[in-house]
């Protein structure tokens, strides 16, 4: 079945982590040819604990945005091929060959180097970064390389295009909505920490010391960074203090990545207007008038980043592609993505929703409330979403009068069901999913395989069997219970058949039958089952097979 890395993929994105930067080479999957990059480099078994102490000395936003001091993790997870704009996760390239370990067929590879797919863009930025570079090298007086053999080095690619090539490529590709919507998360990120970047220009300088000498004497010497303090201290700087342009616009850019963090979109813009109100007729501003228009159009990318990022979550929740266990979190980041975008009656409606999740503990956290308390720090980190949540819903209710304390917008139902219908389960009934019907013989043979490996692998990871196929994935032992058909055979559409064994996997008879076709499929022989064994193999039979006794 398609897309069986993308569980590796979705890890990868929903957790995002700060590491050592280290420079590779990788190989181009649609030319064939080397290129050097910078990236974070990952690895499945040290993830838990990186995730976990990586620092983020500026502080992570509510929606889970990581901020550095003068790096972005978020620039270094993406790859985009210099030769062609083909853009994919770095961790689908193989850490120590370089080579890339998916087939692309040569369908998607003819999309990529066609007008309708990315090689207009790259003849476009390619004829323009060169004229850049001759230009240096002559400067240098040094020797100019032929156009055909110049590389766009990764870094002078903008990261904003680097994601929507990563966008386009994946939705050519047919990745999930969830891993899409991770995708688009993760681009919004790295926009809003590129805008919290100062920049470093020489004609700027001036200004930069101007702006500190105001900001120093309200910092103490060795005090934590304060997003709240900050934000306040450069909003008044900006909009009530007589600045130099140079310092106007640093005070201003700074300010703008601030009120990105915070979420407030409409400030954001008012920033823009008043740095290009004033920037309009100065002489000598064409800089800070393109900085400033650049600022405009990613903040624009921003959220068109993060408006992706809503619509494919909620597709992804409501076709079951995020698990029960998964859900707190991806319902905070639409419901912020809402927020920071302001369709704030549908905000509220996602905060409502995590609010009254029994997951997060209303009971307790309303105790608490009324205690005039907060969560403890070490209090689990379901609480604190859902008081999170709790927050936020008394915050936006300020800014729609009127509006009723209950869960009433366009997603109503899919966040009903996810409150009252338990959705994101094995056991919820969704009533408007089928199963997949009419495969042929070998795709059921993969998937059945593939299963019956994670069932093995339940068993040695935890120590004991599953009550039933649903476990696997509401215990996380499979990426997407999807892929599997919803544990349903997919030539017939009917279930397979489980039953939990008695004894450890040691000591089960090799010919154990752990999962069974519950009804027969037409192969070259004529109708037969499919059975998966204890000893990892696959048995055709005539007759049908119980699970948990041996095959004959």
């Amino acid at each position: 079945m398609r897309f069986t890395w993308i569980a590796m993929l979705c890890l990868l994105v929903s957790g995002l982590f700060a590491a050592q930067v280290q420079p590779r080479t990788l190989i181009s999957p649609i030319t064939n040819k080397p290129f050097d990059v910078n990236i974070i480099p990952f690895r499945a078994k040290d993830f838990v604990n990186q995730a976990t102490n990586s620092p983020a000395n500026m502080g992570i936003d509510a929606d889970g945005c990581r901020h550095h001091s003068g790096f972005s993790e978020y620039d270094h997870y993406i790859v985009t091929c210099p030769y062609t704009y083909f853009t994919a996760v770095s961790v689908e390239w193989n850490e120590r060959t370089g080579r890339f370990t998916q087939p692309l067929d040569a369908k998607f590879k003819k999309w990529v180097r066609s007008g309708k797919g990315l090689h207009t863009d790259w003849i476009n930025d390619r004829n323009q970064k060169y004229k850049t570079y001759q230009q240096i090298q002559r400067a240098k007086g040094e020797p100019v390389a032929p156009i055909n053999e110049f590389v766009i080095p990764q870094d002078q690619i903008a990261i904003d295009k680097k994601y929507t090539f990563a966008l386009r490529s994946y939705s050519q590709r047919n990745a999930r909505s969830a891993f899409m919507a991770k995708v688009s998360l993760t681009a919004a990120w790295a926009i809003r920490v590129h805008l919290n970047r100062q920049l470093s220009d020489p004609d700027l300088e001036a200004g930069v010391k101007e702006v500190n000498a105001k900001i120093a004497r309200h910092i103490d010497e060795g005090e934590a960074f304060n997003l709240d303090k900050w934000h306040k201290l450069y909003r008044n700087l900006f909009h009530n203090t007589s600045l130099s342009n140079e310092a106007y616009f640093i005070s201003g850019s700074t300010l703008l990545g601030l009120e990105l963090r915070k979420g407030s979109y409409a400030e954001c813009g008012e920033v823009i207007e008043k740095m290009q109100k004033r920037f309009s007729k100065l002489e000598k501003g064409e800089k800070l008038r393109g900085i400033t228009r650049e600022r405009k159009r990613m903040l624009g990318t921003y959220r068109t980043f993060l408006d992706s990022a809503v619509v494919y979550f909620a597709k992804a929740i409501a076709d079951e592609e995020i698990r029960r266990s998964q859900l707190p979190t991806t319902m905070i980041a639409v419901a912020e993505g809402l927020r920071r975008t302001n369709h704030i009656d549908q905000a509220i409606d996602w905060y409502l929703a995590v609010d009254n999740m029994d997951e997060t503990e209303p009971a307790l956290r309303k105790s608490i409330k009324e205690q005039g308390l907060a969560p403890a720090p070490h209090a689990p980190t379901l609480v604190h979403i859902g008081w999170l949540a709790n927050k936020r819903v008394d915050e936006l209710m300020k800014l729609s009068p009127g509006r009723e304390r209950v869960i009433k917008g366009p997603e109503s139902k899919l966040l009903n069901a996810i409150v009252n219908q338990k959705l994101g389960l094995a056991v919820h009934k969704n009533p408007n999913w089928e199963p997949v019907v009419g495969a042929n013989v070998k795709e059921l043979e993969i998937m059945l395989n593939e299963l019956g490996k994670a069932l093995i692998d339940y068993e040695f990871r935890l120590e004991m069997w599953p009550d039933n196929l649903g476990n696997l994935w509401d215990d996380g032992a499979i990426p997407d219970w999807n892929r599997f058909n919803r544990f349903r055979c997919p030539v017939t559409g009917a279930p397979f058949n489980y039953a939990k064994p008695k004894t450890k996997r040691e000591k089960l008879p090799t010919k154990t039958v752990l999962i069974a076709c519950s009804r027969p499929v037409e192969t070259a022989k004529g109708p037969r089952y499919l059975n998966y064994l204890a000893n990892n193999s696959l048995v055709w039979t005539e007759k049908p097979l119980q699970p948990a006794t041996r095959a004959p």
